[in-house]
């Protein structure tokens, strides 16, 4: 169950990194564009070219969590894999207890 409810949330962070890059991309590319095809006063272009820069640290921000997330996907396969070839013969029933498994 926890293995489950992991791959999940971790699925989940990997898709709200990713929206939020595309999502500070985007402002980032709407920025450069107005500000080369407008013809804009200097102090107007300062505050657009500051909130451009913003966009652009917010994207690099947005995808090192998407690195954290690439580096969690191989963990959330192995532990999927790992589940996967526990066999239910390889539980422990309350009444055996450990002493069946023998020294650990």
């Amino acid at each position: 169950m926890v293995t489950y409810v992991y791959a999940f949330v971790w699925f989940e962070s990997l898709m709200v990194y990713l929206t939020l890059a595309y999502k500070f991309g985007m402002d980032y590319s709407y920025l450069t564009d107005y500000i080369s095809n407008n013809y804009i006063d200097y102090f107007y272009y300062n505050k657009l070219n500051t909130l451009r820069y913003g966009a652009i640290f917010l994207t690099v921000i947005s995808t090192k969590g998407y690195g954290t997330c690439l580096i969690n996907m191989v963990l959330v396969v192995y532990l999927l894999i790992d589940v996967f070839k526990r066999s239910p013969s390889d539980e422990v029933s309350p009444r055996e207890g450990r002493k069946s498994r023998g020294n650990l």
